[in-house]
C-alpha cells in the first residue's frame, strides 16, 4: 500500500477512539438533563446568565467566577448563547469535538516525529486514553480547550508555520494563560542549540521575529484580559496561604505538603505527571531506546521538540514556585504539557520496540532452515 494511502487508513482508525469516548459521554450526558460534570458547576453553570440574564441575582459566587473566567472562554460560550445554544447544553458537545481535534493533530506530529502511520495511531490512542481518564477534557472549562490548541501549535511549529503558530499562543492566551507561556519558552528554547559540547544560538533572523512578536501578542493579550478581582479582595499572598487551612494537608487546594516526594511530584505544588494509561510510563525510556542506538531512531525526525517542551515546562514550572503565586500554582505549568509529551514519548518507544522485535522475528526467520521455518509456521 502507498505511504499517503497508509497514513490515511491510520488517521482515520485514530480518530475512532475520541469519536467514540465522546459519542459515549455525550449520550450518557443527554440522557441525564439535569446532571453536569463537577467542574462544569464552577466554570460554566453561571453562563446561563447569557440565556436568561436574571438568573443569579446578587450572586457573588456567580460573580467572582464570571470574573476570573478567562476571556476567550467566556466569550466562546456567549457567541453561542447569541446563536441560541445553552451553555450547558454546548458544555455537553464540547468534549467530543475538542477531543477529535486534540486527537487529529496529535497523529500529525506523530507521523511528522516518526514516519511510521501504524506508531503515529499508537501515539494518539495513548494520548486519548490519558486525556479520557481524566477529568480535563470531558469537563469544558478552559483546561479542555489546551490540548487542541496546544497540539497544534506544536503541530504547526514542526511544520514551521509561523503565522498559525502565533495564533495559537494568541488562542491560549485568553483560553488557557498558563500554557500560552509555556509556547512562547519553547520558541524561546527553540533559539538555542548543542554543537560540540557547547551552546549555540540561532543565527536565523526570522526565528527571532517569530520568537519577539508572539511573545509580544501573549503579553499583551495577558496583560489586557487579566483578572480585575476588584470587589473580590486581591489574591492572597504566600504568608497568607502559609498560615490559611485551604492550602494545608487536608485543605481542599492542597499544597504544602511536607512530603517531598509528593510536594513536587504530586497536587498544585507538584509535576502532576499523568499516571493513566500505564503505557504512558514507557516515555521514561525514551532517553535510553535513543541514545544507545540499538534501534532504528534514524526514523525520528525533529525529535528535539520533545525536549523543548520540558525545559519549557520546568523553567516555568520553577519559576512559579519562585514567584508564589504571582503565577499561579506551579502545576499549571507541568500537568498539561507534560501529558502531552508523556503520550507522545510512549508512543515513539511503543513503535520502536514494536519495529526492532519486528526486525529481530524477520532476522530470525531468515536463519531457519527450511525444515525449521516450516516448524514454526
Amino acid at each position: 500500500m502507498h505511504y499517503r494511502s497508509r497514513v490515511k487508513l491510520w488517521f482515520g482508525l485514530s480518530l475512532l477512539l475520541p469519536i467514540y469516548f465522546g459519542v459515549v459521554s455525550l449520550v450518557r450526558s443527554l440522557s441525564h438533563p439535569y446532571a453536569v460534570q463537577d467542574d462544569v458547576r464552577q466554570h460554566v453553570v453561571w453562563f446561563e446568565q447569557f440565556i436568561d440574564p436574571e438568573l443569579f441575582p446578587n450572586d457573588w459566587i456567580a460573580g467572582y467566577f464570571q470574573t476570573i473566567s478567562p476571556a476567550g472562554f467566556k466569550a466562546f460560550y456567549y457567541l453561542f448563547a447569541q446563536l441560541g445554544i445553552e451553555p450547558l447544553l454546548l458544555a455537553k458537545i464540547l468534549p467530543l469535538v475538542l477531543s477529535v481535534i486534540a486527537g487529529a493533530y496529535c497523529f500529525g506530529i506523530a507521523i511528522e516525529l516518526i514516519q511510521i502511520p501504524a506508531g503515529a495511531f499508537l501515539t494518539s490512542v495513548i494520548l486519548m486514553q490519558s486525556l479520557w481518564l481524566e477529568d480535563d477534557i470531558v469537563t469544558a472549562t478552559p483546561r479542555s480547550f489546551v490540548y487542541p490548541i496546544f497540539l497544534a501549535f506544536l503541530y504547526y511549529l514542526l511544520k514551521r508555520k509561523p503565522l498559525i503558530c502565533t495564533g495559537a499562543i494568541a488562542l491560549q492566551s485568553v483560553f488557557y494563560p498558563q500554557l500560552a507561556l509555556v509556547e512562547v519558552g519553547i520558541l524561546t528554547v527553540r533559539l538555542l542549540g548543542w554543537n560540540q559540547g557547547r551552546i549555540t544560538v540561532s543565527r536565523n533572523r526570522k526565528d527571532y521575529v517569530w520568537w519577539v512578536v508572539s511573545g509580544a501578542i501573549a503579553l499583551i493579550l495577558l496583560l489586557a484580559f487579566r483578572p480585575d478581582l476588584g470587589a473580590y479582595a486581591p489574591p492572597v499572598s504566600l504568608a497568607e496561604m502559609r498560615v490559611m487551612p485551604e492550602f494545608g494537608m487536608d485543605g481542599r487546594a492542597q499544597f504544602f505538603n511536607p512530603n517531598p516526594f509528593q510536594f513536587w511530584l504530586t497536587g498544585n505544588s507538584g509535576l502532576a505527571l499523568s499516571a493513566d494509561p500505564p503505557l504512558i510510563w514507557l516515555s521514561l525510556l525514551l532517553p535510553i531506546v535513543y541514545w544507545r542506538k540499538r534501534f532504528d531512531v534514524e526514523k525520528l525526525q525533529q525529535i528535539r521538540l520533545l525536549t523543548d517542551i520540558l525545559l519549557a515546562s520546568l523553567g516555568w514550572f520553577f519559576l512559579a514556585h519562585l514567584l508564589l503565586p504571582k503565577l499561579y500554582v506551579p502545576a499549571r505549568f507541568t500537568q498539561h504539557s507534560l501529558r502531552v509529551l508523556m503520550a507522545i514519548a510512549a508512543g515513539i518507544v511503543l513503535t520502536l520496540l514494536l519495529d526492532r522485535a519486528r526486525q529481530c522475528d524477520r532476522k530470525s526467520a531468515g536463519s531457519r532452515s527450511p525444515s525449521e521455518s516450516a516448524e514454526f509456521s
